[in-house]
């Protein structure tokens, strides 16, 4: 498994019509919860499946600790589908 730094590079990748957006967002504290959609199409190499073409859907829970107003920490869970 690739580390996310690595995984969001490849989907980036992989659609050049990538679009996301903030589903819901709530705060607590120094935390910061980010429920989030992207779609784009595949239109790039993505861990070595080629282009598609096909509109894919990531949808994704980010956890966010924050310190002096920068994101210190971060938890994601992310589903990738529709490669």
């Amino acid at each position: 498994m690739l580390p996310r730094g690595e995984i969001a590079a490849a989907i980036l990748a992989a659609s050049d019509d990538r679009h996301a957006e903030i589903e819901q967002q709530v705060a607590e504290g120094d935390l910061v919860v980010t429920r989030f959609t992207s779609r784009g199409h595949h239109t790039g190499v993505f861990r070595g499946l080629e282009p598609t073409g096909n509109l894919w859907t990531t949808e994704g829970i980010c956890i966010s600790r924050i310190k002096d107003g920068k994101i210190v920490e971060d938890w994601e869970i992310i589903h990738v589908s529709g490669l």
